[in-house]
């Protein structure tokens, strides 16, 4: 295995125990004053993402020791350094497309339908980290859209285009 390689896993068990720590401490310290008549309460969404957030970081340790596992099973010769150009040029047009979609929501979110701007926002988003299949991809975009639509336009009163 590569320096370039082993600096990068290094650096995705750093940013996702980063990530988990933040969610964790968040979890943990996290103080919101308590909402008169309101179900809910002001702090209901941001402990919900932070504890998303850490079973997402949990889940993909998980994965990165399965990977790193089978790639010390199966790999024995080192990858040439033309695959490993190509691979960091293929990351790095994720990071990009990746930031384009993003901008492009952030730009058009009060001025498009939230539903139809998340929809496309996340078919974009799915169909560049190479979700292929179609049907996962509009079942994922379109729950989600509905799904969060009713969590902020309804439950907590954010307001959304419609």
């Amino acid at each position: 295995m590569n320096q370039t390689t082993m600096n990068s896993k290094k650096g995705e068990w750093g940013i996702t125990i980063g990530i988990a720590s933040l969610a964790l401490l968040f979890l943990i310290f996290s103080d919101f004053p308590k909402a008169k008549g309101a179900s809910l309460g002001p702090a209901f969404f941001p402990r919900l993402t932070a504890g998303f957030a850490l079973i997402c970081c949990v889940w993909q340790m998980i994965l990165m020791f399965r990977r790193h596992q089978k790639e010390e099973a199966i790999l024995q010769t080192e990858e040439s350094h033309v695959s490993s150009r190509l691979a960091d040029r293929k990351k790095a047009l994720y990071v990009a497309g990746t930031f384009l979609i993003m901008i492009t929501y952030i730009l058009l979110f009060e001025v498009v339908n939230y539903i139809i701007l998340t929809v496309l926002f996340l078919v974009a988003v799915l169909f560049l980290i190479g979700v292929r299949r179609w049907t996962v991809i509009l079942g994922i975009a379109v729950i989600y859209s509905v799904l969060s639509y009713f969590l902020f336009g309804h439950l907590l009163m954010v307001q959304l285009t419609w």
